[in-house]
């Protein structure tokens, strides 16, 4: 996998992503989030930075933007 951060990679099609849900994906051992938004699809880590709550079991999805249950990042 490239290390631009401008790369794009194709993890599935865009039915297999729920409106409502993230959901994740494997990429050359990396594991990400991606969820779909108003403006297209957004990826994200899959642990919360602040407290490494797994993002994919308690964060909610609202238009793109990804929150952490336990503790409101964002």
């Amino acid at each position: 996998m490239s290390k631009d951060e401008n790369s794009w990679f194709k993890v599935c099609h865009q039915e297999e992503i729920p409106g409502d849900k993230v959901k994740k994906f494997s990429l050359d051992k990396v594991e990400i989030l991606v969820a779909k938004s108003k403006k297209g699809f957004v990826a994200f880590p899959t642990m919360c930075p602040h407290m490494a709550e797994p993002m994919n079991e308690s964060g909610l999805i609202s238009d793109g933007l990804l929150t952490c249950s336990k503790h409101l990042w964002q």
